[in-house]
């Protein structure tokens, strides 16, 4: 599979931050050219946000001017990225630090956070689906009950033994809860998945969202 050269993820990076400014390719490179005379003509924006034109040094330092963020903003990243002869694994350290990006950064992180949140949403609906299903098979079949119940004592047993690894549980005495009730009030995505197969509750078709968005704020 071809790499992203360290040219096209700078190229990228200028396209992203130009749109967020709500800079026009236009605008932008006679922003640019204002400081370093010569070229960036909107053919040559186009060129260069492809990653098909290098930029120089100077005009590297023109375009974090105009678009009021740092060269780290724009040649630092945390994936590999190829030089030309050879890939190398990242450059963020070598341009400024792990906190050399803060604004790019952050808008970088609220994106893969939304995404992240659309990803619990989708997975939510499905496993609400599914478990609905299994509902219905465990109330009209024994057998798939007694199956999702030794299931759910099973992941249960396996829960108990890693507290008792990882914390050194002991019996429970003057209120220090024991292994068991830890796992329970800690249950693990297969045993919560399991107690919902054989109870009758109603799984909320939007439990991936405990809140409500009011006037631009939100409200838990």
């Amino acid at each position: 599979m071809k790499s992203t050269t360290l040219d096209e993820h700078i190229g990228a990076r200028i396209r992203q931050i130009r749109r967020e400014r709500g800079l026009s390719g236009e605008e932008f490179g006679a922003q640019v050219r204002e400081y370093v005379g010569t070229g960036w003509d909107k053919p040559s924006v186009s060129r260069v946000e492809q990653g098909k034109k290098p930029v120089s040094a100077s005009d590297l330092v023109a375009v974090s001017l105009v678009l009021g963020c740092t060269i780290a903003d724009l040649t630092g990243t945390t994936e590999p990225v190829s030089l030309g002869a050879k890939a190398v694994p990242r450059t963020d350290a070598i341009v400024g630090g792990e906190d050399a990006m803060p604004e790019v950064e952050g808008m970088a992180r609220f994106r893969d956070a939304a995404e992240a949140l659309a990803d619990v949403r989708h997975a939510w609906e499905r496993y609400a689906h599914l478990i609905d299903v299994a509902r219905r098979r465990v109330g009209e079949v024994p057998a798939v009950r007694r199956q999702v119940e030794r299931y759910r004592d099973k992941v249960l047993r396996e829960a108990v033994r890693e507290m008792e690894s990882a914390f050194g549980y002991r019996e429970p005495v003057d209120g220090w809860e024991g292994a068991e009730a830890a796992a329970r009030r800690n249950p693990s995505p297969a045993m919560l998945a399991a107690v919902d197969a054989l109870d009758t509750y109603p799984i909320p078709e939007n439990g991936w969202q405990q809140r409500r968005i009011s006037r631009g704020r939100s409200k838990r």
